[in-house]
């Protein structure tokens, strides 16, 4: 498996640098990739994928009470169509969380390779391979971003109910519809000092998470809680806020800051993925007490980098250059996940 990512990422790299110039055919090779990307998910491997055994108990037990509807229903589907095979369950999760994904790109901006590069590196692994009901809910996410912009609120409520079926963490989503009613000058004020407001809840061990008063919720918290004193997986029992990754994430989040109003001249789109990107990073720190929340709601929140840090090829010249730079982020980052989640022995 970790050979054919590897191989997949470089031929993708290619065509950051060597695109198609007609549109029809780049259109053609987008999807051709969403097509590679599709089945390499669908056919995962369960060797050093954590939640590949979760998936079988909870496809196997079909409960409500386990997980969230959409799983239960699409595993009561596959049951009734094709048996106890779970690898169907699989294909339709690879199918739809890839699809969202593509359909968000295409929508969201022009450079498309890039945004591939990126998704491929620091998503596809981590959400479409091993948290694939949270890889559905990051590409809902995405489809929010044109609606709360517009201010469809029906379809932007549509879309958010629809990513809380998949996933409980997708709940972060409603919030953000009230973010373009910030002024503009106010928004960026906030967002300089969201990451210093986030290290210093980090530094108070505060608890924010606690405070929802939603009982679906609070029993995900209590039960994390339990895992997490109990000592049951040590990964989840700390979090390091300082890493190499945070930190060259928040130099890139505020570099791309600074340049929003050049950012905005190509893409009207960019302070509002700013902002969601920077309340990801808020959330990474701020909830830190309880590492699977602060990882799975800053995850979730920051999947608009696949849309957000192409934009560096619109700050730097020649573009050459600004595109190799791209590339090589995208590529520290699946090394990285390839590594955290034991594909890479």
């Amino acid at each position: 498996m970790i050979s054919i990512l590897i191989s997949v990422f470089f031929i993708f790299s290619l065509f950051v640098f060597f695109s198609p110039k007609n549109r029809v055919s780049k259109f053609i090779v987008f999807i051709f990739f969403g097509f590679i990307l599709t089945i390499i998910a669908a056919f995962r491997s369960e060797e050093g994928n954590p939640d590949y055994g979760a998936y079988l108990d909870y496809f196997y037990e079909q409960d409500f009470l386990q997980v969230e509807p959409t799983f239960v229903i699409l595993s009561k589907i596959v049951h009734c169509l094709f048996g106890p095979y779970p690898i169907y369950l699989f294909i339709i999760y690879a199918i739809i969380g890839v699809s969202l994904k593509f359909v968000a790109i295409k929508q969201l901006s022009e450079l498309w390779f890039l945004s591939i590069i990126i998704y491929l590196g620091n998503f596809f692994v981590l959400h479409d391979m091993i948290q694939m009901r949270a890889g559905v809910a990051s590409g809902l996410l995405l489809l929010c971003i044109k609606p709360i912009y517009d201010r469809n609120l029906m379809k932007f409520l549509a879309i958010f109910l629809i990513a809380v079926l998949f996933h409980v963490s997708a709940i972060i989503i409603l919030p953000l519809w009230f973010l373009p009613k910030i002024k503009e000058r106010i928004l960026i004020f906030l967002l300089y000092i969201i990451i210093p407001i986030s290290c210093i809840i980090y530094f108070l061990k505060t608890n924010l998470i606690m405070v929802l008063p939603i009982p679906f919720v609070q029993e995900k918290i209590d039960l994390y809680i339990a895992i997490q004193e109990s000592g049951a997986e040590n990964s989840l029992t700390e979090i390091n806020v300082f890493n190499s990754v945070f930190i060259v994430d928040v130099i890139i989040f505020y570099f791309l800051l600074y340049k929003y109003k050049l950012l905005l001249s190509h893409n009207k789109y960019a302070l509002l993925l700013l902002a969601i990107y920077g309340l990801g990073l808020f959330s990474y720190a701020a909830l830190a007490t309880i590492p699977v929340f602060a990882g799975r709601i800053s995850g979730l929140l920051e999947i608009v980098e696949i849309i957000l840090l192409p934009f560096m090829y619109y700050t730097i010249s020649p573009k050459f250059i600004s595109k190799l730079l791209v590339v090589v982020c995208a590529l520290v980052m699946i090394l990285i996940h390839l590594l955290r989640s034991k594909l890479i022995i």
